[in-house]
């Protein structure tokens, strides 16, 4: 009985740490050289900037923070938008007014991918 309760245990922590690599792997830092996003309320500008390899910044008006605190605001708010789409959706911008910064008055993305091609998506309230 010992033996088979090693052998779920193992297979469940194989299974943890592979949904873990999956959840990771789910957006592909390595194909952007640079990816900014820009977002500006009526009252503050907001600011998340990634450089290839791991350089991640997270800027609110004045204060700065970098290293893993901005990596992870960075993962969390670039989850909202889809950068297979040619455009930010008014819906998509409607979510930031609900969860996080108040009404968005401009949104801005800029991506250069690995082989220096940049893309750009705006978003301005009508």
């Amino acid at each position: 009985m010992h033996k088979y309760t090693v052998t779920i245990l193992l297979l469940t922590l194989f299974s943890l740490f592979g949904a873990a690599t999956l959840a990771d792997a789910s957006f592909d830092w390595q194909q952007y050289r640079t990816l900014k996003i820009t977002f500006e309320s009526e009252e503050k500008v907001f600011e998340w900037e990634y450089e290839n390899p791991s350089s991640f910044e997270y800027e609110e008006e004045n204060t700065i923070w970098r290293g893993e605190t901005a990596r992870k605001s960075f993962e969390n708010i670039l989850a909202h938008f889809d950068l297979n789409e040619p455009v930010i959706t008014d819906e998509t911008a409607a979510k930031f007014e609900r969860m996080y910064f108040g009404p968005p008055e401009r949104i801005v993305i800029h991506s250069v991918d690995g082989e220096d091609n940049a893309r750009t998506w705006h978003w301005r309230k009508s």
